[in-house]
């Protein structure tokens, strides 16, 4: 849920900047500097722009990451739930209980530190 929040603050930024960049300017002297200041300006908007939609990709990225380990996770996870309760006692059985505890450990941490971008 986190991550929807930055995405939708990254996209509320770059509503800003474009908004910010299509007002027009006034004044007397801004006039005769505008031919100048546009392009540049212009060229911060479209750099800034760049970056927010890169930030945005990654951020979709990391997210598709997370959903992918999450579902791997879970399908082990219910693979280990329907065996019998023999299998259970076993040290196969033991060291994949251990490998979804790491895994579940990651998740976890992986999940905090995607929150705190």
């Amino acid at each position: 849920m986190h991550v929807s929040v930055v995405i939708s603050n990254c996209l509320r930024e770059e509503r800003r900047i474009l908004a910010a960049a299509n007002m027009p300017v006034q004044g007397p002297l801004e006039k005769s500097l505008q031919s100048s200041s546009v392009s540049e300006r212009q060229r911060n908007v479209e750099h800034k722009v760049a970056a927010i939609k890169n930030s945005v990709q990654m951020t979709e990225q990391d997210t598709k990451y997370l959903e992918d380990l999450q579902d791997e996770f879970d399908y082990r996870y219910k693979t280990i739930q329907t065996m019998d309760q023999g299998d259970k006692n076993s040290a196969l059985m033991n060291q994949e209980v251990l490998t979804l505890q790491e895994m579940l450990n990651s998740l976890d941490f992986k999940r905090k530190a995607s929150e705190e971008l």
